[in-house]
């Protein structure tokens, strides 16, 4: 319960400090640092940016493709690189250089003294 109750903190702060970045002269908030963006603040700030057409969210190196597909269907991936997960279509695209390279692996190399 703390966990969670956290969690909403955490999301209800990003959010608030993400808006209050824009100004009569600030147009574009840049965002880095963050390597998933959760669900509910994408949706809220795709709402505010609805209600605010010419404020612009911008989210350097995020991978989105695991948020609900309405909340990525509000974003704009024209600078985005291609998400590797679209380009699997069976298991031998796994062994491919382009997938095998960002693919989680279970080995580890260890150093011999």
């Amino acid at each position: 319960e703390r966990e969670v109750s956290q969690r909403a903190v955490s999301i209800n702060w990003m959010y608030l400090d993400i808006i209050k970045r824009f100004t009569g002269f600030t147009c574009i908030v840049y965002i880095q640092g963050l390597r998933t963006v959760e669900d509910a603040l994408l949706k809220w700030l795709a709402e505010y940016t609805r209600h605010h057409p010419w404020r612009f969210v911008f989210f350097e190196n995020v991978d989105a493709s695991w948020n609900f597909s309405e909340n990525r269907d509000r974003c704009d991936f024209s600078f985005a690189p291609d998400n590797p997960a679209r380009l699997i279509r069976s298991t031998a695209d796994l062994l491919t250089p382009k997938i095998a390279a960002v693919r989680p692996s279970h080995m580890v190399e260890y150093d011999i003294c």
